[in-house]
C-alpha cells in the first residue's frame, strides 16, 4: 500500500497512545455506542497489515506508529525483523525500495546461488547498484551461499538477508563438513 497523503500529526496524538507496538484508542476519543472502544487495539488485521481508518482514509499501522512517534512519513518502512506484525517502533526503519528488496525472503534455495549454465557447478552471485556481480563457482550449493554471504556482508549489511541463520558466518563455517 503507498503512502497516502500524511494524516494529521495532531489528530493522530488526539486519536491513539502507542503501546509495545500496537495502537490503542484513545479513553476519550468514541463516544456513544463506539466508546466501548475506547482503550482497545485499534484497527483490523488485513491481509498481512494492521489497517486503520483516520479521517475516512485507511492507514496501515506501522505507518502511523512510525509518523506518531519520529514525526517522519516516508515512502517506504521496513520491519527489521521482517514479522509484518511486529509494529513496536524499534523494529521499523525507514528505506529506499533498494534497500526494502534486500530484506526480502528467498523463496527457494539460497539467496543468490544458482546452477551454472552446464549444471555442474554453483555460482554465487550479487547485484549491488544495479551491477551484477559474480563472486565464483563453487562444487557444493553450501559453499556458494557462504561465498554469498561473507560478500553480503561487505555491502549494505545492514539491510541485507543472509543465507545462514547464525550472524556469525565465521562459527557457521566451522560447522561445515570438511572436504
Amino acid at each position: 500500500m503507498n503512502p497516502k497523503k500524511k494524516p494529521s500529526l495532531e489528530l493522530i496524538n488526539k486519536m491513539f497512545t502507542y503501546s509495545k507496538g500496537h495502537l490503542i484508542w484513545a479513553d476519550d476519543w468514541h463516544q456513544g455506542y463506539n466508546k466501548r472502544l475506547n482503550g482497545k487495539r485499534a484497527g483490523g488485521k488485513g491481509s498481512q497489515y494492521r489497517r486503520i481508518r483516520v479521517g475516512g482514509e485507511t492507514y496501515l499501522e506501522h505507518r502511523i506508529i512510525f509518523f506518531m512517534l519520529t514525526g517522519d512519513y516516508p515512502k517506504m518502512i521496513d520491519h527489521v525483523n521482517r514479522n509484518k506484525q511486529d509494529n513496536r517502533i524499534e523494529n521499523l526503519r525507514a528505506v529506499t525500495s533498494q534497500q526494502n528488496n534486500l530484506n526480502t525472503i528467498q523463496q527457494e534455495g539460497f539467496r543468490g546461488v544458482s546452477k551454472t549454465s552446464n549444471g555442474q557447478r554453483w555460482l554465487a552471485r550479487i547485484r549491488i547498484k544495479r551491477r551484477l556481480i559474480t563472486i565464483g563457482t563453487f562444487n557444493y550449493e553450501w559453499e556458494a551461499a557462504v561465498a554469498y554471504d561473507l560478500f553480503a556482508r561487505q555491502e549494505n549489511a545492514e539491510f541485507r538477508t543472509f543465507n545462514l541463520i547464525n550472524e556469525d558466518v565465521a562459527s557457521q563455517l566451522e560447522l561445515l563438513p570438511k572436504l
